[in-house]
């Protein structure tokens, strides 16, 4: 899986630094000058190449801090003081909302594409081996920006990790139940293309985190901590689930085709 996942990040870096060159070609009044062979400039390469990594970088770690700052940690000083019942609160709810909108699991981006279905890379590998990173990069950003609101008091020694760990469960759980429903129906989930049950249940996700918290109805952190519990009683069979899964090949076959990857019209579940 470690080769899978060094090729496939290679080719992803490939794709995002062509992105970035072909960016330049759409500048205005230089753009049309440049020539076409600007994707063998080696120098310009370089130059995409460390644009694409600070990018890496911040999504890595300043999404993650950008997030709980302005999504989660500002929204719970409403009435005037920080309360660490509005932040869970917030949270959980917003946890639940994000794992729905997008798990990065089911995108039929063109990355993939090119790997599985051109390429012929293995689907389980190359989609675990990604899952993999996408959650390590949850755990250490959300885990960091904890960390330094412990630092300056604002929330627990505890949960600077039960944070994280809830964000992962919780992706890993929505992420079996689309596997199970995907596994036993004709159609694809692609949540590229967002059903209006899913906005529905976006919305009411939104609704619950952020009225519920301007009224005081929040939940306490004993409730966080029992939430947590159950989610980690669901969150770890999730995981191994999806690590055993033995489908993704039928599964990606569906979501991967031209048609999808391209115009974005293939049959989607809810």
């Amino acid at each position: 899986m470690n080769k899978t996942f060094s090729l496939a990040q290679k080719l992803k870096n490939t794709y995002k630094v062509n992105n970035i060159i072909f960016s330049f070609k759409q500048l205005p009044f230089i753009g049309k000058r440049l020539p076409s062979t600007l994707y063998q400039n080696k120098g310009l390469k370089i130059f995409a190449n460390v644009l694409n990594t600070l990018w890496e970088i911040f999504n890595f770690f300043g999404t993650k801090a950008l997030y709980i700052m302005l999504m989660i940690f500002l929204p719970s000083y409403i009435g005037g003081n920080f309360s660490i019942e509005k932040f869970l609160h917030i949270f959980t709810f917003l946890t639940i909302a994000g794992s729905i909108l997008s798990c990065h699991f089911f995108d039929a981006s063109k990355h993939k594409f090119y790997a599985i279905s051109l390429l012929k890379m293995d689907p389980a590998k190359y989609v675990l081996s990604g899952y993999i990173y996408f959650l390590s990069k949850i755990f250490i950003g959300f885990t960091m920006t904890c960390a330094v609101l412990c630092l300056f008091s604002y929330i627990d020694l505890y949960l600077v990790f039960m944070i994280p760990l809830f964000v992962i469960f919780v992706k890993s759980i929505y992420i079996t139940i689309l596997l199970i429903r995907t596994k036993s129906c004709t159609a694809v989930y692609n949540e590229d293309r967002p059903t209006p049950t899913r906005w529905l249940l976006i919305a009411s996700f939104l609704i619950l985190a952020y009225l519920l918290a301007s009224l005081g109805f929040t939940i306490n952190t004993t409730i966080f901590v029992v939430i947590f519990i159950i989610s980690a009683l669901l969150g770890v069979p999730a995981l191994i689930y999806i690590l055993k899964f033995e489908g993704y090949s039928a599964i990606y076959k569906k979501l991967l085709n031209a048609d999808n990857v391209i115009f974005g019209i293939a049959q989607t579940v809810a």
